[in-house]
């Protein structure tokens, strides 16, 4: 998806390069009346005021994350009745060494200034294995350490009521292999978002 936004700062690919496997497999699933949630458009809007990514990792920084969440929860919004939980969105920052420092070598952490979900009386944002929404993928779902506010904790403040989050780090590479992993928990959910970036097409279209 980077590279849509960032083609003409790249020297090996064209600036109208888009994924053409993403949008065959978007019509794929739409034939079948699966829906499907494109969330280029919103970060393409996100974008145009603010970088959506971080300098130092390849993940989406705040404002992707914001702009993502927002427009999954408006799509799930109309299957589920709003939840009465009392959310914050409090400032907060931490030392990190992105990924691509880390892939290049580099071992400087950075400070990531950022914003994290609580609850109204301060405690901190807690995954619900409970609920009946499940929020599942890679690393954009949720990395393991990182102390922001992550996808599935926004969508969460949107809906008013905690999820079920389940972050695969390796679930691009895992491919349709997650999705059977995943059955028994799925097969249990009144409402079920899987979420990969575009580069799991290339790793995992003809499954």
């Amino acid at each position: 998806m980077k590279v849509e936004f960032y083609g003409n700062k790249m020297s090996d690919r064209p600036a109208t390069y888009t994924c053409e496997k993403r949008y065959s497999f978007i019509e794929s699933l739409i034939k079948k009346h699966i829906r499907t949630i494109d969330i280029l458009p919103a970060l393409r809007v996100q974008a145009e005021h603010a970088p959506i990514w971080m300098k130092e990792d390849s993940h989406w920084n705040n404002n992707g994350i914001i702009a993502a969440a927002g427009m999954i929860s408006d799509s799930i919004k109309h299957y589920t009745k709003k939840g009465t939980t009392n959310f914050l969105v409090k400032d907060t920052c931490f030392t990190y060494l992105g990924d691509l420092k880390s892939l290049s070598g580099g071992n400087d952490s950075f400070t990531l200034h950022t914003k994290t979900i609580r609850y109204g009386n301060g405690s901190p944002y807690v995954n619900d294995t409970t609920s009946s929404i499940l929020i599942f993928g890679d690393s954009f779902i949720d990395i393991p350490g990182r102390q922001n506010g992550n996808l599935s904790e926004f969508i969460a403040y949107y809906l008013g009521k905690p999820v079920h989050s389940h972050c695969s780090v390796g679930g691009n590479t895992e491919g349709i292999r997650l999705l059977k992993k995943m059955k028994k928990t799925i097969v249990k959910k009144k409402i079920v978002v899987w979420i990969f970036s575009s580069r799991y097409l290339y790793i995992n279209f003809s499954e």
